[in-house]
């Protein structure tokens, strides 16, 4: 109670009387996950509470400070040795958090990051870091996921990466990005997509351009058996067209054969 209240005087009184610091209560919550100021999270922190508690959704205070944006409190959590890789019952990890929350607090990110967060837990939709970051349109976060050395082709549950769904979107700063660091165009989701058939699908002609140079295979067909080609030519995209037919695609894949 005189954590919620923010009663600073008490919480030291009864820290020096011995008093327990990681009751939870009946939703999982200690002590120092109710702390709202950086005096009372530093007090129950010298005094050795856990850092690590969960509570019944599975966040954990890092998480939670993450989230509401106080750096401070982040930034002690990390020099008390918080886990940095703990995941809630959705599967998210204070990193993802940070990520969606960018806009609030740019800050926390690469402060987890330097601290040595995985980049590359997935959550219960199979979204890693570099996923969430590239489907919310976070161009300022990709570049420190790629130098961190965060894995480029990791697939959700539906088979989809970053790339894709860089390319579907028409994200042509992060395809520049993540092509140029590595990621792989021609691995395919549960519908046999590849990156460049979802781009010319979507109209993306310059992104299709991209990744036409970086090597992408070219007739690929998905489970309809549409090929870039035949998908171009349906949706009369006349540019992307004439960019496949200059870079060799097959004219006469027939539609309806899906390859392996």
């Amino acid at each position: 109670m005189a954590v919620i209240k923010n009663n600073t005087k008490v919480v030291s009184l009864l820290v020096k009387a011995g008093a327990s610091l990681d009751i939870q209560d009946k939703y999982g919550y200690s002590a120092l996950m109710w702390a709202k100021n950086e005096e009372i999270v530093s007090l129950l922190l010298q005094a050795g509470a856990n850092t690590d508690l969960q509570n019944k959704w599975g966040d954990s205070l890092l998480m939670m400070a993450a989230r509401e944006g106080k750096t401070a409190i982040v930034s002690n959590l990390v020099k008390a040795g918080a886990a940095l890789d703990l995941q809630n019952e959705r599967g998210e990890s204070v990193l993802m958090m940070a990520v969606s929350w960018w806009w609030d607090n740019p800050f926390i990110f690469p402060l987890l990051l330097k601290a040595g967060a995985n980049t590359d837990l997935q959550n219960e939709r199979g979204d890693s870091v570099l996923i969430l970051a590239t489907r919310e349109g976070r161009t300022e976060v990709i570049p420190q996921l790629v130098k961190a050395g965060a894995a480029l082709d990791l697939q959700d549950n539906w088979g989809n990466t970053a790339l894709m769904m860089a390319a579907k979107e028409g994200g042509n700063n992060i395809v520049s990005l993540l092509l140029k660091a590595g990621a792989n165009p021609d691995l395919r989701n549960i519908d046999k997509a590849t990156a460049l058939i979802m781009a010319v699908e979507e109209g993306r002609t310059r992104i299709v351009s991209m990744l036409v140079k970086a090597g992408a295979a070219l007739d690929g067909q998905n489970k309809r058996g549409d090929s870039a080609v035949i998908l171009a030519t349906v949706y009369r995209h006349l540019p992307i067209l004439r960019e496949l037919v200059r870079a060799g695609a097959d004219l006469t894949v027939i539609p309806g054969g899906a390859d392996s």
